[in-house]
């Protein structure tokens, strides 16, 4: 009869309005945590960046140095094969 559909189509349109604003909790609770990780995300990323950028100057300070050791060797070295060549000489 009428008055069954009526209250089946009650009941059915109670149960998506439910279903409804269940999803839309968990899409909002989904929403949140998203951008939780994308904060999260970005202090990381600062900091990794961060991090690389001291890494590089510490590289370069190294690398330097090791420049300025090579070159001091090799100015030994010179003097070395220089001082070799005299005393063979004299």
């Amino acid at each position: 009869d009428s008055n069954s559909c009526k209250v089946i189509i009650i009941v059915c349109l109670s149960s998506l309005q439910e279903q409804k604003e269940d999803l839309r909790k968990r899409l909002s609770y989904t929403t949140h945590k998203l951008e939780l990780l994308e904060s999260e995300f970005d202090s990381t990323r600062q900091y990794l960046e961060t991090e690389l950028r001291r890494a590089q100057e510490e590289l370069e300070k190294f690398t330097d140095k090791l420049r300025r050791i090579q070159s001091g060797y090799s100015a030994l070295q010179r003097i070395n094969q220089d001082l070799e060549e005299r005393i063979h000489r004299t």
